[in-house]
């Protein structure tokens, strides 16, 4: 961080993280990725080794999820700028951990319909809730040409949020496991990975309190914090035309398809398996209502 700050090209320049909404909404995608990534990962294999699913009926099982998901992020496309950003990220992630909490009761003889796909549809909702107003958030307020960067760090934020939210809480639940030795093979497995969703329902919990007390842009404007002032100031004196901030209405059709796009991502078998999920690295220019 010290050679960034005194760099004169600096590869993330630190004013970035200096605006209000835009930091509470990177704290959040990590936030909401560890958990998520952490949550699929170790639902495939409670499917799997508990359940005794295949791996092709283990993925179909996230199939009504992924839907649910999908279409809760086209609504939000449409209701952001009427509801505003703070309200749909403290009910969305309040939601999700509801759906993960519920997601941690599930047992030996747990059924599909109302120990797994109950779950994860109110999981979904509220992260379909999330995904739109928490992209907006981070790409808003900045310069045209600093949306591709912005919009990098918000990657780079649920990445590696995920990252180690798959570590934490696959740590969690081989300790919670080997704890539980004395039990059969898959009640400790059990024991272990449902120890694991209460963890995660925790990590998402803490997004509630960020989002009230951080996000505060308004619809159909600026931010409300001076996020906007800090961008322009940190912009090199060489920069010969000035271009006008992405503002709310602007970014919010252009932040859509990626939203849909990265829980449909998230929700994929692949996701389950702890690959990397990539998503789009930028939001160019030429998507921007100018």
């Amino acid at each position: 961080m010290l050679l960034e700050r005194r760099s004169a090209q600096p590869l993330t320049p630190l004013w970035v993280f200096a605006d209000r909404n835009r930091g509470g909404a990177y704290m959040i995608q990590a936030l909401v990725g560890g958990a998520l990534f952490g949550m699929f990962f170790l639902t495939t294999l409670f499917l799997q080794h508990v359940l005794g699913y295949s791996p092709l009926k283990a993925g179909a099982a996230f199939v009504p999820a992924t839907v649910v998901m999908m279409g809760a992020a086209g609504a939000m496309s449409r209701l952001v700028n009427r509801i505003g950003v703070r309200p749909l990220v403290a009910t969305g992630t309040a939601i999700a951990a509801a759906g993960m909490w519920w997601l941690s009761h599930l047992h030996l003889h747990a059924g599909y319909l109302t120990g797994v796909m109950l779950p994860l549809m109110v999981l979904s909702v509220g992260l379909g809730l999330t995904f739109v107003p928490l992209t907006l958030t981070a790409v808003s307020g900045v310069k045209e040409e600093h949306s591709g960067l912005v919009s990098g760090v918000s990657t780079t934020a649920i990445q590696i949020g995920g990252s180690i939210g798959v570590a934490v809480l696959a740590t969690v639940a081989a300790t919670t496991a080997r704890h539980h030795a004395g039990a059969a093979g898959a009640a400790a497995l059990a024991a272990g990975y449902t120890q694991a969703f209460r963890v995660g329902a925790v990590i998402i919990a803490l997004a509630v309190p960020l989002a009230l007390v951080f996000l505060r842009l308004r619809p159909g404007g600026q931010p409300a914090s001076d996020g906007a002032g800090i961008a322009a100031a940190a912009v090199p004196d060489d920069a010969a035309v000035t271009r006008p901030a992405v503002t709310a209405p602007a970014a919010a059709a252009a932040v859509t398809a990626r939203a849909d796009d990265t829980g449909a991502a998230l929700a994929s078998p692949a996701a389950a398996h702890g690959a990397a999920v990539t998503l789009p690295a930028a939001i160019t220019p030429s998507a921007v209502t100018r």
